[in-house]
């Protein structure tokens, strides 16, 4: 299994998080290697369940897709991109970039916690990883 996480910007380790006058914004990328080819990747992303509002800004799953996700606690902008460096290889790599917080416990977790953020947001590559890699062909 490859994983990589990767600053976008700032000196805060792997993920950014500014406190600015009334928000908090945080920025980083997760990304993973499945052993599926990408037509597979492609064809099984998406499944998952959650409340919120979603604004579809780029649909092209051959290569790459973006939203904005709006829900009660926080709002933020998510690509997923897909590479396949091989036949039978592809990278999921994923952009979450948090623009606001709403309530005070999402803002201090923000702020007191950020690398938080970006272990869910792994954890949900892995899952997704485990889900691909399992599916029949």
């Amino acid at each position: 299994m490859c994983v990589q996480l990767d600053p976008l910007s700032g000196s805060n380790g792997p993920y950014s998080c500014n406190e600015g006058s009334k928000t908090l914004d945080m920025q980083f990328k997760c990304s993973t290697e499945i052993n599926a080819p990408i037509y597979i990747v492609v064809a099984l992303f998406g499944h998952k369940q959650i409340e919120l509002t979603e604004t579809i800004l780029v649909k092209n799953l051959s290569a790459m897709s973006s939203a904005l996700y709006e829900h009660k606690h926080m709002v933020n902008t998510m690509t997923n991109r897909f590479y396949s460096p091989e036949q039978d290889r592809t990278i999921y790599e994923a952009e979450i970039h948090y623009t606001r917080f709403i309530g005070f416990i999402p803002k201090l977790m923000a702020l007191l916690m950020p690398g938080l953020f970006m272990k869910q947001m792994q954890d949900t590559l892995d899952r997704f990883k485990s889900f691909v890699e399992q599916s029949p062909a």
